[in-house]
């Protein structure tokens, strides 16, 4: 649950990470770097399909004859600059975009009108169902993807 001031700070934009940006991972630095405030961890409420290819998750927004799962999410509240240099990394809007979703355990953001965004990549919403079987990553997880391998 979060317990900060959620609209009182210069961290005013509100990002779930999935995959190289959470904690352990070597994109994390960019959080690091720019003061993230983290609000803890969560699952999205919708499911998503979730590819893992060369060691990096992609998940993609369009819903899908049952594929997919909830995906697991570490929260942050970011400043506008570093969202830029987000977006910078993540390709956005090339790559991915980034669109808000809502999270377990988070109603009280949405009940604030606070926006909270995942990004999703353009790719996976351009593959068909029959490319997604045998590709897709049951468990929503990349930190399980990873060490239970």
């Amino acid at each position: 649950m979060v317990k900060q001031d959620l609209k009182n700070s210069e961290n005013r934009n509100y990002i779930a990470v999935y995959g190289t940006l959470r904690r352990g991972f070597h994109n994390h630095k960019l959080l690091e770097f720019f003061q993230a405030d983290y609000l803890g961890k969560s699952k999205t409420v919708e499911k998503y399909p979730m590819v893992i290819k060369h060691g990096i998750p992609f998940v993609g927004q369009m819903k899908r004859n049952e594929m997919g799962s909830q995906i697991a999410v570490e929260i942050y509240r970011v400043s506008d600059e570093c969202l830029d240099q987000l977006d910078k990394l993540e390709g956005e809007p090339d790559w991915y975009h980034r669109e808000e979703v809502s999270l377990e355990g988070f109603e009280r953001v949405n009940q604030l009108g606070i926006s909270i965004q995942m990004y999703f990549a353009h790719e996976i919403d351009r593959m068909t169902d029959d490319d997604l079987k045998g590709v897709l990553e049951e468990s929503g997880d990349f930190h399980s993807w990873l060490w239970d391998k």
